[in-house]
């Protein structure tokens, strides 16, 4: 019986549970950014409001900057569809 092929399997599987565990323990905290910025961002409930922070963050370059674009532009698809509705 050849077991060559199979000899680091237990050092493979330890790794493969690691990776996994450290890939869902990033995606949480993602997660757990983005409900912090809603938040933060839950104010601003106007079309101006929201195009007026837009407009101040136009220039910015960083992740974070990317992260609040993507949940202003959020906020105005889903004021486009109340206002939608209601018309």
């Amino acid at each position: 019986m050849n077991n060559r092929k199979y000899r680091n399997a237990p050092h493979y599987a330890a790794h493969l549970v690691a990776s996994i565990r450290e890939d869902l323990r990033v995606r949480s905290a993602a997660r757990a950014a983005n409900r912090r910025l809603q938040a933060e961002l839950a104010s601003y409930t106007t079309k101006s409001d929201i195009d007026d922070l837009l407009a101040a963050v136009d220039r910015e370059e960083s992740l974070e900057a990317e992260a609040m674009r993507d949940v202003l532009h959020s906020k105005l698809q889903h004021l486009n569809r109340v206002n939608y509705l209601a018309a």
